[in-house]
């Protein structure tokens, strides 16, 4: 290595912009060593613990300029868009870097000219194959330059580990890392907090539905004095068995587990940090005021382990059976106003970032 190449380009005590995982963040340089094999800078992460502090080289460095911070904007929006993997903390550590072939999509939207350069030059280089297998080759190239990270595979970039060749891709592996893509870029979105429609909502709702539908159905009742069809009568039959008062109980006890269970049992690993918001937010407030359907459901497909630790004579169990279908068809009835896509939102690179620490 050449003199010129051991001339440190930062200097201690200057603001940077670092890449740690997929993301660039800003950082500050603490120190600069100069050894046979390069340069490398202690930085420390801005707002970051001080056990996150480390020694890089200069390929992990930008400067703190317009360039740079155009580079971060761009990661952080290709993140959003679920062509960035968030890295867990433990994943850190080993990739401290997104793959190339993210750092060359970022440049290639930074300078649209580029690409089509590239095009051609590949394009002109195929023309001396002959016919069919030209056709085919070009078709490669389109491909490979559409290429996102969904469809490659993920090369491990450390820098003090040396390049090792990657095994070929096959079309399964490739189908699979789609799919683990999509979970993960699911898992980019938050249900948004306090929810539109509250569970206490719901179940009031539920309630003055089910005591309509139980007046309304006495009264039809009572019009065709007993001759409606014979699978009505077996639907009336089911309402009229359920009292009010019953029903008031189930819904009061399916509020009350909620709270209870809401942070033990219901949230995802990306939901918690949310949960901990919330928690310091809405002091003394409910959770079944704050969340919304989506996590209420998770409660019913736990309820019967729940159940299974509460005392429930076994006289009990067709009735709570009855009243849990019930609940659920007057779900399914008002799905599109109680399920919506609008109550997502995609999270952001900060709240991804120390969600899956």
């Amino acid at each position: 290595m050449s003199s010129l190449d051991l001339n440190p380009k930062y200097e201690k005590g200057e603001k940077l912009l670092c890449f740690h995982g997929p993301l660039m963040y800003e950082a500050k340089c603490l120190d600069v060593k100069v050894k046979e094999d390069g340069v490398i800078y202690y930085v420390h992460y801005q707002g970051w613990n001080k056990s996150w502090d480390e020694w890089v080289t200069e390929k992990r460095m930008f400067k703190y300029n317009e360039e740079g911070l155009t580079k971060k904007q761009e990661l952080e929006r290709q993140m959003k868009s679920g062509k960035v993997k968030v890295l867990r903390k433990s994943e850190l550590k080993s990739q401290s870097l997104p793959p190339p072939e993210v750092l060359e999509d970022v440049e290639r939207t930074l300078k649209p000219g580029q690409v089509k350069e590239e095009e051609g030059a590949l394009k002109a280089k195929n023309i001396k194959t002959n016919g069919e297998s030209s056709r085919k080759i070009d078709a490669r190239v389109r491909v490979d330059v559409k290429k996102t990270e969904d469809t490659k595979p993920p090369i491990k970039c450390c820098e003090d580990s040396n390049a090792s060749s990657t095994p070929p891709v096959t079309v399964t592996s490739r189908r699979r890392k789609s799919r683990v893509s999509s979970v993960l870029k699911s898992l980019e979105n938050l249900y948004e907090l306090p929810a539109s429609q509250p569970i206490c909502n719901i179940l009031s709702d539920f309630l003055e539905s089910s005591e309509a539908e139980m007046i309304k159905s006495e009264s039809t009742r009572e019009i065709n004095n007993y001759t409606s069809s014979e699978s009505e009568n077996t639907q009336l039959s089911t309402n009229v068995l359920i009292d009010p008062g019953v029903r008031r109980e189930f819904v009061a006890g399916i509020q009350y587990l909620f709270n209870h269970t809401i942070g033990s049992h219901l949230l995802y690993k990306f939901e918690r940090l949310q949960y901990a918001k919330l928690l310091k937010q809405h002091t003394g407030k409910r959770m079944s005021d704050i969340y919304g359907s989506i996590h209420l459901l998770r409660l019913f497909v736990k309820l019967r382990d729940m159940v299974s630790f509460v005392r429930v004579d076994d006289d009990s169990l067709p009735m709570l059976e009855a009243l849990v279908a019930e609940f659920l068809q007057f779900l399914k009835q008002n799905e599109t106003r109680y399920f919506r896509i609008e109550d997502y939102s995609v999270a952001t690179a900060e709240y991804q970032r120390r969600a899956m620490c």
